[in-house]
């Protein structure tokens, strides 16, 4: 791959430039776009990108792609990144949202998983939008799946968290906002899922803004 072998990232003793910077951006762009072709050789080139990243652009850069893929080098990666990043709670924050955004099929069962990690605090805000939310604000393909399973389990982490927390609940709630636009059969269950949450006993105000809102003129 030579337009990624010849891009190399900073070394740290290279002085940080405006081109240097644009290299390893390019560089990465380039990364991203050669894993949708879904090769081995690939693959290993973003591990390896991974395991030797000195700087977290450059590692996230290879982990995101990395956890797309259905593929052993995804739990290789994930591993790799939490044995070495899991004591810094912010940094584990990118690793549970590379998993909630990634379009392997497994995704929702993975993120239900997620829910009980030892680094998963289901009263902390951070946590929550970096795995509930991204699922439910950066995923469509798992959020709109067509049994109504990615809005089922929204709705039901976002009731557990609107007691404790409104604002990121009402959050949470605003990933059904534009379900008119959608065509009947996801418009009518995403609907369905708003329905439930308004009626949810000792819903907070913050939350029955946003969802009375939604079903306005309906």
């Amino acid at each position: 791959m030579p337009c990624l072998n010849t891009i190399t990232p900073f070394e740290p003793a290279d002085p940080i430039s405006a081109m240097r910077q644009a290299r390893r951006d390019l560089r990465n762009t380039c990364l991203g776009y050669l894993m949708i072709l879904d090769s081995e050789d690939v693959t290993n080139l973003a591990l390896e990108q991974l395991t030797t990243a000195d700087n977290m652009t450059d590692a996230l850069a290879a982990l995101v792609p990395l956890a797309n893929q259905a593929r052993p080098a995804r739990d290789e990666a994930l591993a790799f990144f939490e044995q070495r990043w899991g004591k810094y709670p912010l940094v584990m924050d990118k690793w549970f949202r590379a998993q909630a955004v990634s379009r392997c099929e497994d995704t929702l069962s993975r993120v239900k998983t997620l829910t009980q990690h030892a680094c998963y605090q289901q009263e902390n805000p951070n946590k929550i939008r970096a795995l509930i939310g991204a699922f439910a604000h950066a995923n469509p393909l798992h959020f709109h799946a067509p049994d109504a399973s990615g809005y089922q389990f929204v709705t039901e982490q976002l009731l557990a968290t609107d007691p404790k927390n409104p604002q990121v609940a009402a959050r949470l709630a605003s990933a059904f906002n534009l379900w008119k636009r959608y065509e009947p059969a996801r418009r009518e269950k995403m609907r369905d899922a708003l329905v439930q949450i308004i009626d949810a006993p000792n819903l907070s105000h913050d939350v029955g803004e946003i969802v009375e809102r939604a079903l306005a003129d309906t």
